[in-house]
């Protein structure tokens, strides 16, 4: 079957620099049009969407613009303030309309921006659905300048808060009492910092803040999940027992124990289907990953009797083989964590609660976690390209990896792929044994330089 190209979507959604094609108010009105008609046109009754931001500076106009192109196309929108991706796909569903707009860059730097979009069922839209959306975009900007919109105008209500989703949130840990525990939490100066707080003071918890100053151009910047070193001196510094970091959307965690060391997002899944099948809430003792998942832990699960099936990179593949197997956990080694039992996306926050609640009730502990499982040793190297050039048509690269791939057969693997939101290789390798790991890696990346122009 041959997969339909886009340049529109990438791996999550629409991504660029703000301001600049394709993340401008522009494209952000017309985006909004096309998908009022695509996921929203169906309907016998008026058209309702939802459309967030999160805290970047960019977002607010980003925001209006689409939310005015759903309007003007017909839809009545409901425009919250800055928030988190999982909370407005919360709020989709608790408000019960037609389909989301999330304006984020999730984990990129702040000047980057970009669009989420979500189904009526709160799900990242499908190939398909994301193809129709982009030849309909295509379609109106092209005749954007003498184009008459539909009669109809939708009515635009400006929402003061996400308490919907911070009162559903609540209710799904049934009450659970967390002892006055103290917990580090890093907001990444990001939507998290509007949600989080709302949430945590409403429970047992004794919650220290960081990354909780956003000024719009501080997102992700020196802290949140891909900087887990800062959240880890502030469990040390605090004598905090966990720590929760996010990144700019929160729809990320990644986890720090009390000695401040972060733990791999595979050991997060590891220890989350642990706790899950002890309380019989393991559908089929089912786990989805990805193929960017830690071999050491695949094993680890298939031998404690679990069944573990590997999906592309991406949340979007990992929920849909969750739906295909009606399973109940999913998610990536990067922190995208799906507990479909109560939500159809990655939720950090969600997470957080639910593994603390989890830790407490089983007793286990992350550095059990951590000397329970072994990781198999790896290296996750990203070079910058002039352009990507299909990989079917690199031949030092395809007879390198060919060749690793004979060499390593059961006891590693190398995966290379291009970025899906910028313009990056990523090239993972994983082996029983450091050396294998250093040798193969070399090897590749002087492929690499053989087929590719790399950015210095």
């Amino acid at each position: 079957m041959t997969v339909a190209k886009l340049d529109f979507f990438g791996t999550d959604g629409i991504r660029g620099i703000a301001n600049r094609f394709p993340v401008t108010p522009q494209v952000a009105l017309t985006l909004g049009r096309a998908a009022a008609h695509v996921l929203a046109g169906t309907s016998d009754r008026q058209p309702k969407v939802v459309v967030g931001g999160d805290a970047r500076m960019s977002s607010n106009v980003l925001k209006m613009a689409a939310a005015a192109g759903f309007s003007g196309a017909g839809a009545n929108v409901l425009v919250y303030p800055t928030l988190t991706t999982p909370a407005l796909a919360q709020e989709l569903l608790l408000q019960g309309v037609d389909c989301g707009l999330m304006v984020t860059a999730s984990h990129n730097p702040p000047e980057y921006n970009g669009f989420k979009l979500f189904n009526a069922r709160a799900q990242k839209l499908s190939t398909e659905e994301e193809l129709l959306i982009e030849n309909r975009l295509k379609a109106l900007l092209e005749q954007a300048a003498h184009d008459d919109w539909e009669s109809s105008i939708g009515k635009i209500e400006m929402q003061s808060d996400c308490h919907a989703y911070c009162e559903w949130l609540c209710r799904s840990l049934a009450g659970h009492d967390f002892g006055g525990m103290r917990c580090v939490f890093d907001c990444a100066n990001g939507g998290a910092c509007f949600v989080a707080p709302q949430v945590v003071s409403r429970l047992d918890l004794d919650a220290v803040w960081i990354g909780n100053h956003p000024d719009g151009n501080n997102t992700g910047v020196g802290c949140g999940a891909l900087h887990p070193e800062a959240l880890g001196e502030a469990v040390r510094s605090h004598r905090a027992a966990i720590g929760f970091a996010f990144d700019g959307d929160a729809d990320r965690l990644v986890v720090v124990d009390e000695e401040g060391i972060a733990l791999p997002g595979d050991l997060l899944i590891a220890g989350l289907a642990l706790m899950l099948r002890e309380e019989g809430k393991l559908v089929e003792n089912g786990v989805v990953l990805t193929i960017m998942s830690n071999l050491g832990v695949v094993n680890y699960l298939r031998e404690e009797g679990m069944q573990v099936t590997l999906t592309d990179v991406g949340d979007k593949h990992v929920a849909e083989a969750m739906r295909a197997n009606q399973w109940s956990l999913g998610g990536e080694e990067s922190g995208h964590v799906i507990l479909g039992d109560y939500a159809p996306g990655g939720d950090g926050l969600l997470v957080a609660l639910h593994l603390l609640r989890g830790l407490q009730r089983t007793g286990l502990s992350l550095r059990e976690l951590r000397e329970r499982i072994p990781l198999y040793p790896r290296r996750l190297c990203s070079v910058t390209v002039t352009e990507k050039r299909p990989l079917e048509e690199c031949p030092h690269i395809q007879g390198a990896k060919h060749a690793m791939d004979e060499t390593m057969a059961g006891k590693g693997r190398i995966v290379v792929r291009y970025s899906g939101t910028e313009p990056k290789l990523r090239v993972l390798v994983e082996a029983q044994t450091s050396e294998l790991v250093e040798k193969s890696l070399e090897r590749m990346l002087q492929a690499i330089e053989k087929d590719l122009t790399l950015c210095r």
